[in-house]
């Protein structure tokens, strides 16, 4: 019997597996006759330690699969929460914005502006930023004009909301109904208009009237998001002012000098000019347009076109002479002694100081009062009916 049992053991040792029955009959070392219960046995313990084992590690793995699995979803929803609470910072900074929290901004001013910083903004040109706080609308204009000239940008007013509307909207939220109007957030009227929405000139949408004959040559519309609300505050002193707020500075177009020169509101002279008085006159005396645009484009920075000088002579003459009685009577003693050098006119006054006889010799009548001195011929009856 131990002669047996060695057996067995030696063809275990051969194969080096764990099944004891079949390796003896792979290996040959031992005929199935010599087969012995204890090897029987053992066989069964040991497959049911293999077995014991090998499930115990699976459900260590499906343990550590399962903690990886929550940790992810654990971080993820840390993740989440972060990026919702900077949504709401986000959003928070905006509402902060509105009119007093109530809905009495207009246009851009009740829309959340989310832009999100891709591979797009390397085509975008940035300038410089506006001064957060002004003293007055006045102020901020003058500013504004600055800023302009400076930054080659030209930026438009998009909407406007006036102070009336908004503080009856602010009256109208269920919060402030039934208090009495010192604990309602009310705006004076002298500080009017309450907000404005800037945009620039080239994010301006124009409507379309072409019918397709002829194709687009160019538009000044890109589709540019440059923006800021000027706001009015209040001080910590009591005062108003103006504020910036929700400002955007990149342009998806080129920022130039040229095309700022060329927009309509820069290259144009406007009405209030100084140098319109001479453009009045030279168009008065029938002067040409080349020469009115030679003259402007000399003596100003405005790089006007011919037909902006065409449409400026049709403007004028459409619209008159602006100047009064006695600027017209001076002005045509002016031209009469400059046609010719042998004309005088001369103006007598009463003594009232008032304009009472406006004499006129022409070089011509000269010439005959001259000739023959002995004849003078006066009329004093013009218009008198006598």
């Amino acid at each position: 019997m131990r002669t047996k049992f060695t057996a067995v053991s030696a063809a275990c040792e051969q194969c080096g597996t764990l099944s004891m029955r079949e390796g003896h009959l792979n290996h040959g070392s031992v005929s199935e006759d010599s087969y012995h219960p204890q090897a029987d046995e053992r066989e069964r313990r040991a497959k049911l330690h293999l077995q014991t084992n090998s499930a115990g590690t699976e459900e260590e793995e499906v343990e550590e699969d399962a903690e990886d699995e929550n940790a992810e979803v654990a971080e993820d929803a840390a993740e989440g929460e972060d990026d919702a609470e900077e949504d709401d910072a986000e959003e928070e900074e905006e509402d902060a914005g509105d009119v007093e929290e109530g809905g009495g901004n207009c246009g851009s001013g009740s829309e959340k502006r989310k832009r999100v910083h891709s591979d797009e903004d390397i085509d975008l040109h940035y300038v410089p930023a506006l001064k957060k706080h002004h003293r007055s609308w006045k102020a901020f204009d003058a500013y504004l004009k600055k800023y302009s000239d400076r930054t080659s940008t030209k930026m438009v007013v998009n909407e406007t909301l006036n102070v009336s509307l908004r503080n009856r909207r602010i009256k109208a939220q269920k919060q402030y109904k039934g208090r009495p109007p010192a604990e309602i957030p009310q705006v004076p009227e002298s500080v009017d208009p309450f907000q404005r929405v800037y945009i620039c000139t080239h994010g301006w949408k124009v409507r379309s009237r072409s019918v397709g004959k002829r194709p687009t040559q160019r538009t000044f519309y890109t589709g540019c998001e440059a923006r800021f609300l000027a706001q009015v505050y209040e001080r910590l002193n009591g005062t108003w002012g103006i504020e910036i707020k929700r400002d955007f500075y990149g342009h998806n177009h080129h920022v130039s000098d040229e095309i700022f020169q060329s927009h309509p509101g820069i290259r144009q002279v406007p009405m209030g000019s100084p140098v319109m008085r001479d453009v009045e006159l030279m168009v008065d005396c029938g002067g040409k347009a080349s020469r009115i645009y030679d003259y402007i484009r000399s003596n100003t920075a405005h790089r006007v076109t011919m037909t902006d000088v065409y449409n400026m002579i049709s403007r004028i003459k459409k619209g008159g002479s602006q100047l009064s009685d006695e600027d017209q009577v001076a002005e045509l003693l002016v031209n009469f002694n400059m046609s010719a050098e042998g004309n005088v006119s001369t103006v007598n006054e009463n003594a009232r100081g008032q304009t009472a006889v406006v004499s006129i010799s022409s070089e011509l009548m000269r010439k005959h009062y001259s000739r023959f001195p002995e004849l003078l011929l006066v009329d004093c009856t013009h218009k008198t009916n006598r």
